[in-house]
């Protein structure tokens, strides 16, 4: 008899057949009256064969790339700005599963203590 140990994953892919995909989350303090003084953000993806993930963080005309790799970073490009978006990019792969070659958010249902996504924003008067 063999054991088999079984540990499911959650995250967001792309569309089955899907050659790319996007997801944004966009971030507006203007009818607040504030203004961003500072953004971190974290997140995590995972790419196989030959996908890609794509993180970027737009504020106006300014854009900023970061990476997946589940590590908090300063964006400082941010600063000053009433609105920013940030968005995840996913293409590439290979074969009949490409669409599951990038991967946004991808954790353990047993491992849930960090979290796979995080954006600190500190904000001020404008």
């Amino acid at each position: 008899m063999t054991d088999c140990i079984f540990s499911p994953q959650v995250y967001l892919a792309r569309t089955e057949g899907s050659s790319s995909g996007k997801v944004s989350w966009k971030f507006d303090f203007s009818s607040a009256g504030m203004k961003v003084s500072s953004v971190s953000v974290s997140a995590k993806s995972e790419t196989f064969h030959s996908g890609s993930v794509c993180w970027t963080l737009q504020a106006g005309e300014r854009t900023a790339a970061f990476t997946g790799d589940g590590k908090m970073q300063d964006l400082p490009s941010v600063s000053g700005c009433s609105e920013f978006i940030i968005e995840a990019g996913l293409s590439g792969g290979e074969g009949e599963t490409t669409w599951q070659h990038s991967q946004i958010f991808r954790q353990s249902l047993k491992e849930t203590e960090e979290p796979s996504f995080e954006i600190l924003v500190h904000l001020e008067d404008a």
